[in-house]
């Protein structure tokens, strides 16, 4: 390997030694958790034993996709992913762009720096946590509805294990958990707006609404255009702890997704093919979005990650 670095390449690694050292840490972890394991792939198409490993067990072509696609639940589980992600995507993706857009006109300073507090706190709660909370808010007998709707009304309504209502709560409990955190980067990038455009803008007299319309949201344009197509490549994949804790035998008929399949099939049922060709279906999906929202984004607006 050395026989191919150039002299200035070895004087730049040896002057900046440091921060090649601690770039490795996570490019080692990229390819032992992210890269290595794609090998796995090959489960998909077998009938995979864990007593053959994955050179002695037979092979099987497409047999575990035909399954999959054959099946009277493929349809359900599909739709209910498709669907629970793309309203968390439309409801929860503006959320942080506004928050960080607001937050950038608060000229206080510790005023700004508790409300900062407050908004991230939630994102480093654990999911169990969270989800036990939610659980305590809408319990009939201690909740909030006890008090909205009175203690006999409250007891006849049960959201948790209410169908229609696990969508709601999945996604508004998602915006509170992650809008601070997710706002960072847009408030980093509105940090290193030049001032001397709110100047030139107040001097044309131009109101708030104007300076964040006409200069804030094309600055962080770039940044809203990349985090969406991230998003995008993201779409089939559901927070599968916070869905598995939410969900009951009163829900499953929308909160049985993707992940949660795989997960029972795989590791309950020990059905390792086919939990794999579900998975490596689902991937399949999200690199065509994000392929397609890249190709979109940059035929439209000119922005894209390549």
């Amino acid at each position: 390997m050395a026989l191919f670095v150039s002299s200035d390449a070895k004087k730049r690694i040896f002057k900046y030694k440091q921060l090649y050292s601690i770039m490795l840490i996570p490019l080692v972890h990229v390819f032992l958790f992210r890269i290595l394991p794609i090998f796995g792939i090959a489960i998909s198409f077998q009938e995979f034993r864990i007593s053959k490993g994955i050179f002695g067990s037979r092979w099987i072509g497409l047999d575990n996709f035909f399954k999959l696609f054959n099946s009277n639940y493929f349809g359900d589980i599909f739709s209910n992913t498709l669907i629970l992600n793309l309203l968390n995507l439309l409801i929860g993706f503006p959320f942080p762009v506004i928050f960080a857009l607001f937050l950038n006109e608060v000229k206080k300073k510790y005023f700004k720096k508790s409300v900062q507090m407050v908004a991230y706190a939630p994102h480093f709660i654990s999911t169990v946590v969270i989800v036990g909370i939610i659980f305590q808010l809408l319990d009939p007998t201690v909740g909030f509805l006890k008090f909205i709707v009175g203690k006999e009304a409250a007891a006849d309504i049960n959201l948790i294990g209410d169908p229609k209502a696990f969508r709601p709560i999945f996604i508004t409990s998602g915006i509170w958990q992650h809008l601070g955190w997710s706002s960072v980067i847009y408030s980093a990038a509105l940090a290193g707006v030049d001032p001397t455009l709110y100047d030139s803008a107040a001097v044309d007299g131009a109101g708030k609404l104007h300076k964040i319309w006409h200069i804030d949201l094309p600055s962080i344009m770039p940044i809203i255009t990349i985090s969406l197509i991230l998003a995008m490549g993201r779409v089939m994949n559901s927070d599968f702890e916070k869905v598995y804790l939410l969900q009951n035998n009163m829900n499953i008929g929308t909160s049985e997704v993707i992940s949660t399949f795989v997960y029972k099939r795989g590791l309950i049922h020990a059905d390792f093919g086919f939990s794999s060709a579900v998975g490596f279906f689902n991937s399949i999906i999200n690199f065509v979005l994000i392929l397609t929202t890249n190709y979109t984004s940059k035929k439209l607006s000119g922005e894209s990650m390549f």
